[in-house]
């Protein structure tokens, strides 16, 4: 069995881990999860319109995704 390898986003995701003790992504094998993309930026802040918010939280999970070694193309 693997041995899972944990992930933090740069910028927003040491607040994350420092504060909160959670990590944005974890690998196991070939397999990549993810939890917990919302739409703030590194400081936390969350933009005022609904559309902006959603953009950042596709962002912050594209960062993510590259962090563990990955990309939109591997995500099923």
């Amino acid at each position: 069995m693997n041995k899972p390898e944990f992930f933090v986003t740069p910028g927003y995701g040491k607040y994350m881990l420092n504060e909160l003790h959670y990590s944005q992504a974890v690998k196991s094998g070939d397999r990549i999860e993810i939890s917990g993309q919302g739409g703030w930026d590194d400081n936390l802040q969350i933009p005022e319109s609904l559309e902006d918010e959603i953009a950042q939280a596709f962002r912050n999970v594209e960062r993510t995704l590259a962090i563990a070694g990955a990309s939109w193309e591997h995500v099923i």
